[in-house]
């Protein structure tokens, strides 16, 4: 009675059970002329196989899928409107903070190149160091560098916040 049971559901189960059968079909022509179906790629003649992938078939005629490409292509125009308008129609304070964000964004990009620059040169020094005194007064030199890198990298977070801020604020005005 139990095994009857569970055969009962199990076959309740299973036929509600979404069936997935994926598969290749290929169509060619025969020597006579008629169209074969298969789902066997090797049965398909070698002049009649698929040269590329054309991926699964969306069942829309040419003119509907002109008609799906305009419409994306209309968006996009519309979304590029949107995007141009909003840089003309942001206030002036708006742009000022973004100036002096990129004016801050450039003074840290010559810090950093810096910083990089006289790393090489003193790691060049300390290839070129023989003695131990020339060693140290690199040694002195790096744990110096160090400190600037420090201060540098407090800079840089203190600028994401402000460029985090700003995104902030512009994402508030696009949704006003």
């Amino acid at each position: 009675m139990k095994l009857m049971k569970a055969l009962i559901i199990a076959g309740v189960v299973l036929a509600l059970a979404p069936c997935v059968c994926l598969g290749e079909f290929y169509r060619f022509k025969d020597a006579s002329g008629a169209w074969v179906y298969t789902d066997n790629l090797m049965e398909v003649p070698q002049d009649q196989r698929p040269t590329k992938y054309e991926g699964v078939n969306d069942g829309l005629s040419e003119k509907e899928k002109a008609a799906q490409k305009l419409e994306k292509e209309t968006k996009a125009a519309v979304r590029q409107q949107k995007r141009q308008g909003f840089s003309k129609s942001v206030p002036s304070n708006t742009d000022k903070a973004f100036a002096n964000l990129k004016a801050e964004e450039n003074a840290l990009e010559k810090i950093s190149n810096d910083l990089r620059a006289e790393q090489g040169a003193l790691l060049k020094m300390k290839e070129k160091a023989k003695t131990p005194e020339e060693q140290d007064n690199i040694n002195i030199k790096m744990v110096e560098l160090n400190k600037k890198v420090m201060t540098y990298e407090k800079q840089r977070q203190a600028y994401l916040k402000k460029v985090d801020t700003y995104n902030r604020m512009l994402q508030k005005k696009m949704g006003d």
